[in-house]
C-alpha cells in the first residue's frame, strides 16, 4: 500500500480544494441586485420590506418559517419613560405584570387597556403608593 502513494497527487488535490471557494450565503445575498428607492413609485415602507425581503426567517425542525408581524396600537400603560427607566422592575410589576404588557390582544382589548391605564395613570396617589422608588428620589433631591 505505501507504494501506491505518490505525494505529487495528494498535494495537487488539495492545493485544487483550496482554489476552489465556496461562496457564503452572505456574500450571494450582498451581490443580489437591490431595488431602488422611488418616493413615487412607493412608500419607504414597501421598499424597505421588499429590500430586505428574507426566503425565510427561522427553521423549525427541517420547515423554514417565516413570520407575520401584525401593528399594534402603542400602549404606554400609563407611565413616563422616566418612571419606566427610574423604577424597580418590583414596582413595575405591579404597575402591570410582563405577562399582562406582552400578551396577544384584539385592538379593541388594546383600546380599553389604554383608556383604563391612563384613567388610573391620572390617580396620583396610587401611583406614589405602587412606584416608590420613583418618588423618593424626588423627595430626596427636594430636601437637598
Amino acid at each position: 500500500m505505501d507504494a501506491d502513494f505518490n505525494p505529487e497527487e495528494t498535494a495537487i488535490e488539495l492545493t485544487s480544494k483550496r482554489k476552489r471557494k465556496r461562496r457564503s450565503l452572505f456574500s450571494k445575498v450582498m451581490d443580489k441586485k437591490k431595488p431602488e428607492f422611488d418616493p413615487d413609485e412607493q412608500t419607504f415602507e414597501k421598499y424597505f420590506d421588499e429590500y430586505y425581503k428574507l426566503d425565510y426567517e427561522d427553521i423549525i425542525g427541517d420547515l423554514p418559517c417565516r413570520f407575520h408581524y401584525r401593528s399594534v396600537i402603542p400602549n404606554d400603560f400609563g407611565l413616563t419613560t422616566e418612571e419606566v427607566l427610574k423604577c424597580e422592575d418590583k414596582e413595575l410589576n405591579k404597575w402591570i405584570t410582563l405577562k399582562k404588557a406582552v400578551q396577544y390582544r384584539t385592538d379593541e382589548e388594546e383600546k380599553a387597556d389604554i383608556k383604563k391605564y391612563s384613567k388610573i395613570a391620572q390617580d396620583l396617589n396610587k401611583k406614589q403608593r405602587i412606584l416608590v422608588s420613583m418618588h423618593q428620589e424626588e423627595e430626596d433631591e427636594d430636601e437637598q
